[in-house]
């Protein structure tokens, strides 16, 4: 189990965005009633960091084999919370 104050996160993200260099950009795909958000690696880490996380840290990427014609994607980041308010509590939702 993780510490207080730390979330560890593994999310499918698009290998085809990572060229796009300093951006947080997101793909959305729709497969008939199904819709995907595949977003890089950027955004999944900016969106930790607003959330309130402080330290942000990638912990590994593979690809799951599924059912699908084409590698699901996926990276595990590990996001803590260094600050404290008045009462001691973390400033990231909790998790």
């Amino acid at each position: 189990m993780a510490d207080p104050g730390t979330a560890v996160v593994a999310e499918v993200y698009n290998p085809r965005l990572e060229e796009i260099k300093d951006m947080a950009v997101t793909e959305f795909a729709a497969f008939g009633e199904y819709v995907w958000w595949r977003p890089s690696t950027a955004t999944l880490k900016a969106m930790m960091r607003l959330a309130g996380f402080d330290t942000i840290e990638e912990v590994a990427r593979f690809c799951l084999q599924a059912r699908a014609q084409d590698p699901i994607h996926k990276i595990v980041i590990k996001g803590v919370v260094n600050r404290r308010d008045a009462k001691g509590e973390g400033h990231a939702a909790d998790a």
